[in-house]
């Protein structure tokens, strides 16, 4: 089955993925002003429960533990 219009294809298909990312599309921002800040983002991300919060608290600690070690561990080669 040959597609007729490629752009409408496509344009379909992000619309798809926008929709998939955003679950049950209640966070679609129409104006930048209605934006909130990292408080917010917490706040909607804790309305799925405590599990979300803990997996981003444990994955940023996590990169911390990385970035330190990375930082005393690291070798810089002389020019």
């Amino acid at each position: 089955m040959a597609r007729e219009d490629g752009a409408g294809w496509i344009r379909v298909q992000s619309r798809r993925l926008h929709d998939h990312r955003t679950p049950r599309g209640r966070h679609r921002i129409r104006n930048a002003s209605d934006a909130e800040r990292t408080g917010g983002a917490l706040r909607d991300i804790g309305s799925y429960g405590q599990w979300p919060l803990a997996i981003i608290a444990v994955g940023l600690i996590a990169y911390g533990i990385y970035q330190l070690v990375n930082a005393r561990y690291r070798v810089i080669p002389a020019v």
